[in-house]
Order: structure tokens, then C-alpha cells, then sequence
């Protein structure tokens, strides 16, 4: 129902206004009657009518002043008036008033209902329309602010829509602070967005709280991982506000930290004048954010405390990457890693490297690493180089030169792993072969460590490496051994005189051969035969 009120200096046209028309069926009621413009101003503010029909001509106040005092007063009511007089100066007043109707009496009941219902159109429209902006508010107010953020609006601009979003910026001077969410592209929340939202609701709801007794303070969730905040103060304030603020960064970081099992990193502008200082903090604020990836997250930089980003110059760092390649070709992780480290040390020492780059030398390292994995796990399992690559394509998620490095020192270690399983794995075939083609020759005089090497195609420095890692004994003293334990065999399976054996084992010096099997059995050939 829509409340209507009539004000009227006669009662018969009250009355008349009121019982002449059946106001209830047509979805009305009226809620009250007026004898002058003091009283229905009294009405208007108690009943608070959405219509109110209403003559011109009243003692005590008049029509005009009524709504002239209600407009005043910004009473939302619709106005009608009405007036037994045809003069201009009354029809220009209620256009300056902006009255919704001028009618002449006398009134014919019809005109009025159609007039009424017009009115009543009207007011649908306007409460539509506030219904739609009031439900768009949020939206209008987050994009007030981004504009804001990003210098986007006139300070002419500024003034009119803060007025109209509720908004107060009435300081003379800003700081902004960005907060990111450090967790918010961890693996944890990336693929699932509604985890997202609620971490950056908890963590947007504590910095709230944190700063519920900062009046100057106004925050806005800028998407993704980013909340910032804009600190307002009076000149002069700019110091003592600026340590409560940090103060207050550090206590809510521990608090998230202990409640979410979560962390911030909190950048943080200068303080700047007007509305364009905004935009300015904002970018500084932004700025240093920027510096997470290197100095890391959990902390609080403002951008007093690092230098803006100068020449981004390229970092030469192939001499050690052929170092740690030739460390992993070797299955050395000790080594590897301090290849690793010694680059990651020379990144740090550059006044500024983007994220992006970062994550390409990344990237780049994790290649060569796989590349030579891929040289050493020959015919080796594809799904193990399948989740190399899986592991390294994580580094263009990861928000740190930590976390990066992470990652690569993860799969330092898995290849390593790899790789000297495939070694030793070869190793042993080269060595059982190695033993196969002794004991296929070793009566002959003149076999060497350099024929068994070449037998099993590697150089004889590094047979004989892994022949004395693999059988814990040198080539030589094995060679001995596999003569010394035939001829055993010979000796006691066999009529063979020591000197016949000492030919058949390698041996055309029958006295040498006897030397040689004494100093190993503890007896002479003979003595053996015998016992």
C-alpha cells in the first residue's frame, strides 16, 4: 500500500478528497489530514507519505513553503498541488520545487487518480533504481577505487562520486599497502579457486579487525592475491601513524600466521598529498611487493628501505652451468648444489630481477639438468623424465628465488638418483663382462688391464676405477687371485706337473709361478699336491 496525506485549509475538501475516493481498493491508504502547511509538515515528518496532496493557498504556511521546508528537510514524499488560482508565479515556484503535479480546482476525482498513479509510476521507477544501485554499490564502490588506484579519475571526479559512494576522503595526506596473500598460488589453493577466496576472505577479515580502530582507513580487495589499504592522516601525522601502522602489519601478520597457518608479505608506499598521491603510493606500494620474490615472504617492505628497480641487465652465469651439468653428469649432488647455490648468489647480488626472468633461468637450469638425465637413464623409464618435467614446469608457479631454487635442488637430487642407479647398474654389466673375458684369458702371459678395458670399450683409468668399486680389489691382485685359485683347482684334480700348470695359468716362469702361489697359498706347489 502507498500512504498518501492531504493538506488542505477547508475540511470539506479534505473530507472530500479522503471519502470520495476508494483509496484502499486502488492500493492506497490514507494515513492523514493537514488544516494548514504546519501541520502537514509536522505529518510529513511522522508519517513519512510517499504522496501528498496538497493546496497552495493555506494560513499559517502555505503550500509552497511546505514543500519548500520538506525539501529542505529531504523528505522523499511526492508532491501535488493544487490551487483555485491560475497564476504563473504559483506554477513556476512548484516547477522550481520540482512538484510532481500543478492541478486546478476544482478537481475532478478521475484527473487526480490518473495523476496519482502516474506519481506512483514514478516512485516504482526511483525505488527500482534505487534497489539497483544499492545492490551495484559494492561494485561501484570496488571500481571507484581501482580507477583511484590506478590515477584514473580527476580530482573533480573524486569529489562528486565519493559523495555519492559513501566513501570519505577528506585528508590531506595517503599512504597505500599492498598485502598478498603469500600461500594464495600455492598448490594448496591454485586449483581450487573457492580455497582461495576463502583464505583471501580470513586473511582480508583480520586485517579488518586489526585496523578497525584506524579512522582513515579504507580497504579494497583488488582481485587475485591483493588486498590494499589506503591510510589517510592530517599533515604533520604522517610519522607517528606510519610506526602504529607497522606496528599493527607485524601483529596481524603473527596473528594470520598462528590462527590461518598462512602468511602476508606487505608492501608498503610513501605518503603522498591528494588524490593523485593515491595512485603514486599505490605504485610505490606495488614496487615493493616486487622485491617478495627475491627477499622472500612472511615480511614487511616498504619502499623507503629499497631502491627502485634501475638497468635490468642480463646475468652470465654459463660458466656455472657447465659446472653443475658436469657435477650431475657425475651423479654429485654435494657438488651440484653449490653450483647451484654460487648462481643463485649471483642473482641476488643484481640490484633487481624480475619474477619472470627468475622463473626462465629456472626453468633453463631444470632443462640442462633433465637433458643430461635423459643422456645417462638410456632406454630408461619415461615416466621418470616424464615427471622431471613435470617437476620443473612447477617453477613458473612458484612467488620466490627460494622456492624456485626449491625445486631444482628437489630434482638435483631424484636425477642424481637416476643417474648413478643407471651407472652403477652399467658399471656391473661392464664389470661381469670384464670378469667373463678373464676367466676366458687369463692363461695368457701377457693380459693386462689395458686389453680387458679396451675388451669392454673404456678407457683403462676408468676400468680400472670401477673394477676396484665394484669387486673391492685392484685389477692386478684379481688377476693373481683368478691364476692362483685355478691352479688350486689343477693341483688337486690333476697328475699336471707346477710347471705345466704355471703355463695353462700364465705363468712361462715356473719359478716365479712357484713364488707366487707360495706367497698366496703359504705353501709351495709341492706341499700343496701333498696335503
Amino acid at each position: 500500500m502507498y500512504k498518501i496525506a492531504i493538506v488542505d485549509d477547508e475540511s470539506i475538501i479534505r473530507r472530500g478528497l479522503t471519502h470520495n475516493i476508494n483509496w484502499n481498493e486502488l492500493g492506497y491508504e490514507v494515513i492523514g489530514t493537514a488544516s494548514d502547511g504546519e501541520e502537514g509538515l509536522e505529518l510529513m515528518q511522522q508519517q513519512k507519505p510517499d504522496i501528498v496532496i496538497s493546496d497552495i493557498r493555506m494560513p499559517v504556511l502555505d503550500g509552497l513553503e511546505m514543500v519548500r521546508k520538506a525539501r529542505q528537510l529531504r523528505l522523499p514524499c511526492k508532491v501535488i498541488l493544487m490551487s483555485g488560482y491560475e497564476e504563473f508565479r504559483y506554477a513556476q515556484c512548484a516547477i522550481n520545487l520540482k512538484v510532481e503535479k500543478y492541478l486546478l480546482k476544482p478537481i475532478n476525482n478521475d484527473d487526480l487518480i490518473r495523476v496519482v498513479q502516474r506519481v506512483t509510476r514514478q516512485i516504482d521507477a526511483e525505488r527500482q533504481l534505487e534497489r539497483q544501485i544499492a545492490e551495484s554499490m559494492p561494485l561501484l564502490r570496488h571500481n571507484f577505487i581501482a580507477r583511484l588506484l590506478l590515477g584514473r579519475l580527476s580530482d573533480e571526479e573524486v569529489e562528486s562520486e565519493q559523495k555519492f559512494l559513501g566513501i570519505s576522503l577528506d585528508s590531506q595526506r595517503y599512504q597505500v599497502l599492498v598485502i598478498k596473500a603469500d600461500d594464495f598460488q600455492s598448490e594448496q589453493y591454485a586449483d581450487h579457486p573457492q580455497q582461495q577466496e576463502l583464505l583471501k576472505f580470513g586473511i582480508l577479515d583480520q586485517v579488518k579487525d586489526a585496523f578497525s580502530d584506524f579512522p582513515k582507513m579504507i580497504f579494497h580487495d583488488n582481485g587475485g592475491d591483493e588486498i590494499v589499504l589506503i591510510a589517510g592522516c592530517a599533515e604533520g601525522q604522517e610519522g607517528a601513524l606510519l610506526r602504529q601502522i607497522y606496528h599493527q602489519c607485524e601483529l596481524v601478520g603473527e596473528k594470520i600466521g598462528t590462527s590461518m597457518d598462512t602468511t602476508i608479505t606487505v608492501g608498503m608506499g610513501r605518503y603522498r598529498t591528494g588524490y593523485r598521491g593515491i595512485a603514486r603510493s599505490y605504485a610505490e606500494a606495488s614496487s615493493a611487493t616486487e622485491y617478495r620474490h627475491m627477499m622472500g615472504k612472511n615480511r614487511i617492505i616498504s619502499i623507503q628501505d629499497i631502491h627502485l628497480p634501475g638497468r635490468r641487465d642480463s646475468i652470465s652465469i654459463t660458466d656455472l652451468e657447465k659446472q653443475m651439468v658436469s657435477s650431475i653428469k657425475m651423479g654429485l649432488v654435494e657438488e651440484t648444489n653449490k653450483a647451484l647455490e654460487a648462481i643463485r648468489d649471483r642473482i641476488l647480488q643484481r640490484e633487481f630481477v624480475t619474477l619472470e626472468k627468475m622463473r626462465l633461468i629456472g626453468l633453463e637450469l631444470s632443462i640442462l639438468l633433465i637433458k643430461e638425465a635423459e643422456n645417462w637413464i638410456q632406454n630408461g623409464d619415461k615416466n621418470q623424465i616424464e615427471a622431471f618435467y613435470n617437476m620443473s614446469s612447477s617453477i613458473m608457479t612458484k612467488e620466490t628465488l627460494d622456492e624456485i631454487f626449491t625445486v631444482i635442488s628437489t630434482l638435483v637430487e631424484e636425477i642424481a638418483k637416476g643417474i648413478n642407479a643407471q651407472r652403477i647398474s652399467q658399471q656391473k654389466e661392464i664389470i661381469d663382462q670384464a670378469i667373463a673375458y678373464i676367466d676366458a684369458n687369463y692363461g695368457s702371459e701377457d693380459l693386462s688391464l689395458q686389453d680387458v678395458a679396451q675388451n669392454v670399450h673404456i678407457s683403462s683409468s676408468y676400468f680400472s676405477t670401477i673394477f676396484k668399486k665394484e669387486k673391492n680389489i685392484n685389477f692386478t691382485d684379481y688377476l693373481t687371485e683368478t691364476r692362483m685359485k685355478k691352479s688350486m683347482e689343477l693341483l688337486r684334480n690333476t697328475n699336471l706337473k707346477a710347471y705345466e700348470i704355471a703355463r695353462m695359468v700364465g705363468y712361462s716362469n715356473p719359478q716365479y709361478f712357484s713364488l707366487c702361489f707360495k706367497k698366496y697359498t703359504g705353501y709351495s706347489p709341492l706341499q700343496f699336491k701333498n696335503i
